[in-house]
């Protein structure tokens, strides 16, 4: 599996199903390329197709960014930046 990356249109989808009491949500984990069931354990995170898990509070935070697209690594969202020396 090619690395995930999220952004908070994915994970409002993943705290709305987390709201609506969903077991588990079909979600695009690759920014729209495919799609890919993400299950909801009631215990306070979310387990994703490659065996990792995310906290309910990192999500929240990731959802609270509008414009930052997160990958997902070690169980947690790792912010994607680049900066331009010119």
């Amino acid at each position: 599996m090619q690395q995930l990356v999220l952004s908070h249109f994915q994970v409002g989808s993943i705290l709305r199903a987390v709201q609506e009491g969903k077991d588990a949500i079909e979600v695009s984990l690759d920014l729209s390329l495919t799609t890919n069931r993400v299950s909801i354990a009631p215990a306070g995170h979310v387990a994703l197709p490659d065996g990792q898990r995310l906290s309910w509070d990192i999500l929240e935070r990731m959802a609270k960014d509008d414009v930052g697209c997160y990958v997902i690594e070690d169980n947690t969202a790792r912010k994607i930046q680049a900066f331009s020396e010119a």
